[in-house]
């Protein structure tokens, strides 16, 4: 629901309003390494680079420390937010 939602608004340049839904999941999924990754596309979008910076290292963090039978789930996203996390650096 929230990635459906979000994903739209990202598609149709609704950066704000994917921001604000993607804080609200994230908050109460802080450990969710796609989750975290579309936070941080989401806050670059809008020019909080400080923050997307922080959100990608989360989501780089939480997908290294997942349980082993997830790793490999999750680890694309921790890709991806290595590669944007280069891009705004």
């Amino acid at each position: 629901r929230f990635f459906g939602k979000s994903a739209r608004f990202l598609d149709l340049g609704r950066n704000e309003e994917a921001r604000d839904i993607l804080r609200e999941y994230t908050a109460r999924r802080n450990f969710d390494p796609e989750g975290l990754y579309w936070f941080g596309l989401a806050l670059s979008r809008v020019n909080e680079a400080l923050a997307a910076r922080e959100a990608l290292q989360q989501a780089i963090e939480a997908a290294r420390t997942a349980p082993p039978q997830r790793r490999r789930q999750v680890g694309q996203w921790a890709g991806k937010a290595s590669k944007l996390l280069r891009q705004l650096a």
